[in-house]
């Protein structure tokens, strides 16, 4: 014979019953039951409990690890080590500066070298990823979609860029000048097609990959929980740096802020990408155009001639560059918001997932962790506590790879600078 156990729907004792019973009767309180009526009340219970339960209203997302502070500054110090690395390689392998500049101008091998040099960066976050066990797919945004239509707006973005924000970096330049800069003479003759197709593979599509995956990808995403202003300010920053020369330091910074903000908002690597490559592919191709229709030596000398900029030049270039900026700063808010769009229409809302009993709130700007624990065993109801970190910290290996590279970063870029004066 076997026993069936259950509860008493008056008092909540256990009730016993043989197998096939079509009443019982409760020994605690005398109540007395069909099993039936037991059987459809638990049923109603257990639909009540997942309909209280769909009343909390706190959606829990897939887990996957994404990147943290301390990935960022990891990356700012390997990145660094790889350039260092190649360097030291080629230098063993007897590439000595001279001979790769003979090379720029009679060679492919010197755009594969080159473009070996951009590929410490991707080298970089795969190693971050290995290391720290990070899924770089997802926290890149690299599942996502892209269109026709943010190809067009990408390549609308870098165009207005240029032309919106190029005088300022011309006026920095005039500025450096007049102190006693030599800018660096441009040694590219690019007026052959195998020498415009080596620009676009090195300098375009895989700059414009490898620089995007490490400064957005991942020192930018280990960031965003210091708000926006830090990460995309901070990996701008590094970016512009990193370039080590005056001649790009404006343009760099702003073109790290405008692909650094759309990837906040959209966490869509290829967006920035699109931007950063179009960004490259229009002065390769405006140049290797102009130097179609001019002699090799013509070139040279325009290259290498000084000019002498005086204080009122200076000034009114500055005024008109200002005002130029400040229209080309409406147009690119226009682009960037058609892309945002573009981007939602294509892939969705972005949705930040997280830990499984963890969601994420946004506090004065800055995102932050929340645990949602859910507990059962409350009688009239799921208890829900919610634990908000207030403020998020930067542990003591981050601050000190941070200091290191930074201080070797603006030391290159202090000796680039004023080695020229």
């Amino acid at each position: 014979m076997s026993y069936i156990s259950m509860k008493c729907k008056n008092c909540g004792a256990e009730l016993s019953h043989n197998k096939g019973d079509e009443k019982v009767t409760c020994a605690h309180c005398g109540s007395s039951f069909f099993i039936s009526e037991i059987n459809t009340n638990s049923s109603d219970t257990k639909s009540s409990d997942k309909k209280s339960e769909t009343k909390i209203g706190v959606k829990l997302l897939k887990t996957y690890n994404k990147f943290d502070i301390v990935d960022s500054a990891l990356a700012c110090v390997l990145f660094i080590v790889f350039n260092f690395l190649f360097s030291i390689m080629l230098v063993l392998g007897g590439w000595t500066n001279e001979k790769l500049n003979a090379l720029m101008n009679t060679s492919f091998l010197y755009f594969i070298i080159h473009a070996g040099l951009e590929f410490t960066f991707a080298v970089t976050a795969v190693v971050v990823v290995g290391a720290r066990n990070k899924d770089i797919f997802r926290s890149t945004g690299m599942n996502n979609k892209i269109s026709l239509r943010l190809l067009g707006f990408g390549f609308l973005l870098a165009l207005v860029s240029i032309l919106g924000f190029g005088n300022l970096s011309n006026v920095v330049l005039e500025i450096f000048q007049y102190l006693g800069y030599n800018p660096r003479p441009n040694s590219v003759v690019l007026n052959t097609w195998w020498q415009y197709l080596g620009y676009l593979f090195s300098t375009c599509l895989v700059a414009g990959f490898c620089e995007e995956l490490l400064f957005r990808g991942v020192i930018e995403s280990g960031l965003k929980k210091w708000g926006i202003k830090v990460a995309v300010g901070f990996s701008a920053l590094i970016f512009m740096i990193m370039h080590g020369s005056i001649e790009q330091t404006v343009h760099q910074f702003i073109v790290g802020v405008i692909t650094g903000y759309i990837f906040y908002k959209t966490n869509n690597l290829w967006i920035g990408v699109i931007v950063h490559v179009f960004n490259n592919f229009i002065p390769v191709t405006l140049s290797f155009i102009l130097n179609m229709a001019t002699t090799a030596e013509t070139v040279t000398e325009v290259a290498t001639e000084t000019v002498t900029i005086g204080l009122g030049t200076i000034l009114i270039d500055l005024i008109v560059a200002l005002i130029v900026a400040y229209a080309g700063l409406y147009f690119v808010k226009l682009l960037i918001k058609s892309i945002l769009n573009e981007n939602e229409r294509i892939n969705g809302k972005k949705q930040e997932k997280t830990d499984e009993n963890v969601t994420s709130i946004v506090v004065d700007g800055a995102e932050q962790n929340v645990e949602i624990s859910i507990d059962s065993a409350e009688p009239n109801g799921e208890k829900v506590n919610v634990k908000i970190e207030e403020k998020p910290t930067m542990p003591l290996s981050a601050k000190i790879m941070f200091v290191l590279s930074g201080i070797y970063l603006v030391y290159d870029w202090i000796v680039n600078t004023f080695g020229r004066f």
